[in-house]
């Protein structure tokens, strides 16, 4: 988990001092290349990163692959070329670090609790609520903020990319955006979902889609 947490966390924030200084000396000079190349490439990437994400049945590669769709989303406003862009760039990858660091500090410290420290599936998150209400509730909102839940952070980092897309006149890319934002929620609301409506000392099963 440790290593994880290192790779998809750390690489961002590298990402983001190089970028901040290659973007305005070498990608505003090649913007007609940019558009047609990035663009697809954000699209690209939000749908296999949404595809892998559903099907992972363990939290490590969810999460990992959930970043690919991260990604998507600030290439999408890099893209652009624009100051918009690169604000909507900043805010977005500043929001999802900040998120990532708290979904995976609450990770490790199940290493400390003697009913969590097998954590791997996705499955054993049942019974987290009743072992711990509170660290179920903030873990619920990290994770809703990565997923883009208004009013939460993650929101207006999404918000943002999809304004600066409308301001370029990417209407039809902003369209996808939105969709393509909706459909990728549903990998964290099944995290949600089994830390509240899941308890393993009961043998009730909810109706819910199997997609792994």
């Amino acid at each position: 988990m440790i290593v994880t947490a290192f790779f998809a966390i750390v690489p961002k924030l590298s990402f983001l001092v190089v970028f901040v200084k290659l973007y305005f000396f070498v990608f505003f000079k090649l913007y007609t290349f940019f558009i047609q190349f990035l663009f697809p490439l954000g699209i690209f990437s939000i749908i296999v990163g949404i595809l892998l994400s559903l099907y992972a049945t363990k939290i490590k590669r969810l999460l990992a692959y959930s970043a690919i769709t991260h990604m998507g989303y600030i290439i999408t406003a890099l893209s652009l070329c624009s100051i918009g862009g690169f604000d909507s760039f900043l805010i977005y990858i500043i929001t999802y670090v900040l998120s990532s660091i708290g979904i995976f500090a609450i990770l490790l410290s199940f290493r400390k609790n003697p009913s969590f420290h097998k954590v791997r599936n996705i499955t054993d998150l049942s019974g987290m609520l009743k072992s711990n209400s509170l660290l179920s509730f903030v873990f619920s909102l990290l994770l809703l903020s990565s997923a883009g839940i208004p009013p939460l952070a993650g929101f207006f980092g999404k918000f943002f990319v999809f304004q600066s897309l409308m301001e370029s006149d990417a209407y039809l890319l902003a369209g996808s955006v939105i969709l393509l934002s909706v459909v990728s929620s549903i990998y964290y609301l099944r995290l949600i979902r089994f830390i509240f409506f899941n308890n393993p000392d009961n043998n009730v099963v909810f109706l819910t889609t199997k997609l792994s």
